[in-house]
């Protein structure tokens, strides 16, 4: 751990996946009288190239302040101001903090990846039961006894009933 970490601890991975589908993606556009007074957002700023979109997407801050009020910031000019290249100091602006929202969905990777993982081992089982069944719906097509082939009848039977229990209760 670098020196200049505390207090660390591993996060739990359980509500990510709620909260990024909580989440709204949105297209946005600017006023033309707000670029005109903050240029750096202007396609014409020496920052941002011509050919940039003046149609945006991202999330709407106050829609991410309910859902992870860590990941919003919010501007003070007595307190924390937020300032612009020109150095105007801007009030009661919403910042969204987009590094807590990249770690938001990993942690609903994790818990993706956790379910497909278990759908995988459900699919596995079902595929058992499924190959199962049908090798005794073929020797009942074939007119045989679905225990003739086999000396330990109550066995496979009861093993496959209980494969497919496991594979419907998952």
């Amino acid at each position: 751990m670098p020196w200049y970490v505390c207090n660390f601890d591993i996060i739990i991975v359980n509500d990510q996946l709620e909260n990024v589908k909580k989440l709204k993606i949105v297209q946005y556009q600017y006023k033309p009288e707000y670029l005109s007074q903050h240029r750096s957002l202007s396609p014409g700023n020496n920052q941002l190239s011509s050919d940039m979109p003046t149609e945006r997407t991202g999330v709407i801050a106050q829609d991410v302040a309910k859902i992870l009020p860590d990941a919003v910031y919010t501007s003070r000019k007595g307190q924390n101001p937020f300032v612009l290249e020109s150095g105007e100091l801007v009030d009661d602006v919403m910042i969204v903090d987009k590094d807590r929202l990249f770690l938001e969905n990993i942690g609903a990777v994790h818990q993706l990846s956790k379910i497909s993982g278990d759908l995988g081992g459900r699919i596995d089982d079902l595929e058992k039961a499924n190959e199962s069944v049908a090798i005794r719906l073929s020797r009942l097509k074939r007119g045989l006894s679905i225990h003739s082939t086999n000396s330990d009848s109550s066995s496979v039977n009861s093993s496959v009933k209980s494969t497919i229990r496991k594979a419907i209760v998952k």
